[in-house]
């Protein structure tokens, strides 16, 4: 609240605004030099150990999407479809929800291709799947003042870079990858 608009708080709703005081890019740090340090000290691969996670990051970024129908609901533009918003008689369609949904088919599809690809891009890819997504979810999430949150830009920001980085790394493994002839055929 302090890094978004200072002390100044008009209105008590907007200190529900804040979901307990958790912020996602914060929280990510924190558990990458967390999984760091505990891959250093089991002699594992940093990376390895970060790409082997990353299906379960997704799932539960995509679970805790979900929660919005039990939190303070969910947010999303008007729409002839969708949940109603509680105490009012329009639908909103719940953005937090489809984006769950896309965290969750990234994370099996990421589960399943994970192996065919380098550690550095299941990471990246990861990575820019979830900046996407908050980039895109934001723009309905409630706010704390006008125009767009610090975790909006940076999750903007962030996007920017690891979108590019993971079709990097996915046209690099594919060009010095090449199939096996089969001796047979």
């Amino acid at each position: 609240m302090v890094l978004e608009s200072g002390w100044d708080v008009g209105d008590l709703r907007d200190l529900f605004i804040l979901r307990g005081g958790v912020e996602l890019v914060p929280g990510v740090a924190a558990t990458v030099l967390l999984l760091a340090w505990s891959a250093r000290r089991s002699g594992v691969g940093v990376l390895a150990r970060l790409a082997d996670l990353t299906p379960c990051a997704l799932a539960g970024l995509a679970g805790f999407q979900a929660t919005c129908l039990v939190r303070e609901g969910c947010h999303g533009p008007g729409s002839p479809i969708g949940l109603p918003v509680p105490g009012g008689s329009e639908r909103v369609l719940p953005v937090e929800l489809v984006g769950a949904v896309v965290l969750g088919m990234a994370a099996i599809w990421l589960a399943g291709a994970r192996h065919r690809h380098t550690p550095s891009w299941a990471v990246a890819f990861a990575v820019a799947v979830i900046a996407v997504e908050r980039s895109i979810v934001a723009i309905w999430l409630p706010a704390v003042g006008d125009g767009l949150s610090r975790a909006h830009v940076t999750s903007i920001a962030i996007a920017a870079v690891a979108v590019p980085a993971s079709a990097a790394l996915s046209i690099r493994r594919s060009t010095l990858i090449r199939p096996i002839a089969d001796p047979a055929g």
